[in-house]
C-alpha cells in the first residue's frame, strides 16, 4: 500500500532522513520506533507532504505521491493523526470531526454512516460534541484527533505518537483503538515511544535511529535484540 525507497529530508541544511526505505502493505499495523530525534515525526510529515523530500521514492497504491501537496495526498486516501493531537480546542467536538469530513462535505450519508462508527467507538465524544475541544482530557482529546482522522475515510492512517502524556490506562484504552480500527479495514503506520505496547498491536516493526533504519522485522524478533532489549524495552 505504500513504500518508501531511499528517501531523504533535510530540515534546512540539516539532513534529518537518510535514505529510507520503509513498506505498508494493505491490512497492516506497522510501526516505527526509536528515541526523539530518531525521524519518526520527520517519516510521518514526508509521508503527508508537510516536508518535502529531495529524494527518493514515496509510493501510495502503486503511485508516486512524493511531491504531491497535502490536500492531494489526504484525497487519495491518507489520513494523519498528528503528534501532540492538534486539535482545535476553540472549536466544538462536533466542528473538529466536520473538518475532518471536509474532503467529503457533499456526501452527506457516507459521513452519517462514519460518525455513527466513530459514536461507537468513542461514545464520551458522542456525550461531549458540543463541547470545546479544549476542554476535554488528554485522552479524550486523543481520542477526538484519532476520529477526526477517520472522517475523510482514509485506506490509510499515519499515527504520530498516540501514547504521548496519557496515563496508562488510557495508553491501553487509546492502543485497543487501534486495533479496531484496523480490524474495520484501515491500514495504519505508528510512530511510537512506546515500544513495548506497539509491538503488541504491530504486525511488523522498523527501528530508527538519526534518520536511518537500522533493523526491521517481526516485533517477535526486535525484542529478542538486547539492544531494542535495553533501550526501549526497559531491559
Amino acid at each position: 500500500m505504500l513504500k518508501l525507497e531511499n528517501t531523504c529530508a533535510y530540515y534546512g541544511q540539516i539532513q534529518a532522513l537518510h535514505d529510507i526505505s520503509i513498506e505498508v502493505k494493505k491490512g497492516e499495523i506497522v510501526c516505527l520506533i526509536g528515541a526523539n530525534g530518531a525521524g519518526k515525526t520527520t517519516t510521518i510529515n514526508t509521508i503527508t507532504g508537510f516536508l518535502r523530500s529531495c529524494s527518493g521514492t514515496i509510493s501510495y497504491l502503486d503511485q508516486n505521491i512524493r511531491g504531491m501537496s497535502m490536500s492531494a495526498i489526504v484525497k487519495k486516501g491518507i489520513s494523519c493523526v498528528p503528534e501532540g493531537r492538534r486539535i482545535f480546542p476553540k472549536m466544538t467536538v462536533m466542528e473538529n470531526l466536520e473538518l475532518g469530513a471536509y474532503v467529503h462535505k457533499k456526501d452527506y450519508s457516507g459521513t452519517k454512516n462514519i460518525l455513527e462508527k466513530i459514536w461507537e467507538m468513542f461514545p464520551v465524544l458522542y456525550e461531549r460534541k458540543k463541547q470545546l475541544g479544549g476542554t476535554l482530557s488528554g485522552g479524550e482529546q486523543q481520542m477526538l484527533a484519532i476520529a477526526r482522522a477517520m472522517m475523510s475515510r482514509p485506506k490509510l492512517i499515519l499515527m504520530d505518537e498516540p501514547s504521548m502524556g496519557l496515563a496508562p490506562i488510557i495508553v491501553e484504552q487509546t492502543f485497543k483503538s487501534i486495533l479496531k480500527i484496523k480490524e474495520e479495514g484501515t491500514t495504519i503506520l505508528l510512530a511510537e515511544q512506546n515500544a513495548q505496547m506497539a509491538f503488541e498491536i504491530s504486525d511488523r516493526a522498523y527501528l530508527l535511529q538519526t534518520g536511518n533504519v537500522v533493523m526491521s522485522g517481526p516485533p517477535s524478533e526486535l525484542a529478542c535484540d538486547p539492544q531494542v532489549q535495553q533501550t526501549y524495552l526497559g531491559g
